[in-house]
């Protein structure tokens, strides 16, 4: 089965570089710029993976997990962030986030935390 991606990140190379590599594997993976169009993608579906940047235009990553979790429950977040300090990881792991990813993205890593 393929995994759905939604990539959440304001840069565009990251979200196409992600992007590619996804699909080489197989996977259906869309990409959101900011939190406001996030969270309209996933009021249409529910992506198995969203990766999420912690830095966003309109917002933090971190602060917006709550009300993505109420869009999609069954998603499972993936910080994907150049701000991975302590504060931050621990931040995450209190929202119930365990997949803390620093950039530069590791496709390697990724494709073993994505199993593809």
């Amino acid at each position: 089965m393929n995994k759905h991606i939604l990539i959440v990140d304001d840069e565009a190379d990251v979200r196409f570089l992600v992007k590619s590599a996804l699909k080489s594997r197989g996977c259906e993976v869309d990409g959101s710029a900011n939190l406001k169009e996030c969270l309209q993608m996933l009021d249409r579906y529910q992506p198995d993976y969203l990766i999420l940047d912690i830095d966003l235009p309109d917002g933090s990553g971190l602060d917006a997990i709550p009300t993505i979790k109420q869009y999609a429950p069954q998603t499972d977040i993936i910080i994907n962030s150049a701000l991975g300090t302590a504060q931050n990881k621990a931040r995450a792991e209190e929202l119930g986030v365990e997949i803390f990813l620093t950039k530069p993205l590791d496709r390697g890593e990724l494709f073993k935390v994505l199993e593809v």
